[in-house]
């Protein structure tokens, strides 16, 4: 049991230390993210290079959709179909 206890202990530090180190790493990966559009594709444009960044966050985000339905997956929010009492 001891040893069960150890290894629940170790994953859940581990997990703990990913979801901190992704906290602080999503501000630098959105940064990156938007000063390549700016300064590498729309030459220093702050407008463009913005616009360009949203075209191309928006079609992930229809590529991911169509990868999920095409897998026969139905993406959203489901209602709950059980009333509750």
């Amino acid at each position: 049991m001891k040893a069960r206890k150890l290894v629940g202990g170790i994953i859940v530090a581990f997990a703990v230390l990913l979801f901190m180190a992704g906290l602080y790493l999503l501000p630098v990966g959105t940064d990156a993210f938007l000063y390549f559009f700016v300064e590498v594709v729309a030459g220093g444009n702050w407008l463009m290079g913005d616009i360009y960044a949203n075209l191309t966050a928006l079609a992930m985000i229809i590529v991911g959709y169509v990868v999920m339905r095409s897998e026969g997956v139905k993406p959203g929010l489901k209602k709950n179909r059980r009333r509750r009492k």
